[in-house]
């Protein structure tokens, strides 16, 4: 139960980045879709890269618990440099190294929370285990995509009469990137203080 509601947590988080960033990426510094999509490349090739060997390595080593801790650290961590992203923001200053964090982030996030999911069911009940999984990842999408979107767009019609209209958008993405990486941080938590896992799931496996 506790995995799923961490699934929910990570996936809304992802929504959060997705999300706004293309939107920061088109509304605020301008850039037309080909550019967009070529800015997700460095982080959907960590994601690519890292996702099995890297990350079943850092698994291997470390455990799933601290697996599913760093990863949505670093995920958090990339929220919150875009957080920072101002309206006149660079590429390689203000977009690149959030989009890097967040990809070796999620790559060992998911890995270690599908795991965290699975780990120690019977097999007659993996396919239900599996079913959960992916139906948290779904209201994870859907529930935290309304939310992120209702909150910066009522944070950017609070500030629209002190700012600029880009600079008024700006903000309320601003406001929906902290809002995803504390989603972040209390999935990290709810992992770290409440997941429970069998001892063979443990790098070292079982112990006395």
């Amino acid at each position: 139960m506790v995995s799923n509601v961490v699934m929910v947590l990570t996936v809304a988080g992802v929504v959060g980045w997705f999300f706004f960033s293309a939107l920061y990426l088109q509304r605020v510094l301008r850039y037309d879709s080909f550019a967009t999509g070529l800015a997700y490349l460095p982080g959907t090739i960590a994601i690519g890269a890292l996702s099995y060997s890297a990350a079943a390595k850092v698994v291997n080593r470390f455990g799933i618990k601290p697996a599913i801790v760093v990863g949505m650290g670093l995920m958090a961590l990339g929220l919150v440099l875009f957080g920072r992203a101002p309206v006149g923001g660079g590429f390689l200053v203000d977009v690149l190294p959030g989009m890097l964090v967040l990809g070796v982030g999620a790559a060992v996030a998911f890995m270690s929370v599908i795991l965290a999911s699975t780990v120690g069911v019977p097999e007659s009940e993996a396919g239900l285990a599996s079913g959960l999984v992916n139906t948290s990842q779904q209201v994870g999408g859907a529930l935290g995509l309304a939310v992120l979107a209702s909150l910066a767009a009522a944070y950017t019609g609070l500030v629209t009469g002190t700012q600029d209209p880009v600079a008024a958008l700006n903000s309320g993405y601003h406001a929906a990137f902290l809002v995803s990486a504390a989603c972040l941080l209390m999935g990290a938590l709810l992992a770290a203080t409440l997941l429970r896992l069998p001892k063979e799931a443990s790098p070292q496996g079982p112990r006395n």
